[in-house]
């Protein structure tokens, strides 16, 4: 595994759970514990989640109960790991390049972002305090 160079919490404007959230979510989703579905297969899959994986995974639902199990982007997979409520860890948005990681401006089909491609953008953002999803994607 790479030597990790990430900003410090502090340097990120994060709080030290918010900060191990997000690492622990790269984490996951660098290692497959993480699946990205598409909104059609929500509705089509059998009730339960893949052996091993956390979670489901697409951008356009911050966390979603659906029939395929729970469905959350990158803050909402971010609180599932660290067990806090929906929308308790990230509530308030005051960092513009935060803002960004969750919420890509860009004209992206949220939907269609990959957890690959989440992935790289959350490393981009932990490294550099940037998403920078043009590069990710």
């Amino acid at each position: 595994m790479l030597a990790q160079s990430f900003k410090a919490a502090e340097d990120l404007g994060l709080t030290d759970l918010q900060y191990d959230a997000l690492r622990q979510t790269l984490v996951a989703m660098e290692t497959g514990l993480v699946e990205h579905v598409k909104v059609d297969q929500m509705k089509t899959r059998r009730a339960g989640t893949v052996r091993g994986v956390i979670g489901k995974f697409n951008m356009a639902f911050w966390r979603a109960n659906m029939r395929c199990g729970t469905v959350a982007c990158l803050g909402g997979t971010a609180e599932m790991i660290s067990g806090t409520k929906p929308g308790t860890l990230f509530g308030s948005l005051t960092s513009p390049a935060l803002h960004e990681l969750f919420h890509p401006s860009g004209g992206f089909e949220w939907e269609n972002i990959s957890v690959d491609q989440a992935a790289r953008a959350l490393r981009n953002y932990l490294t550099t305090g940037e998403p920078n999803w043009e590069e990710a994607l």
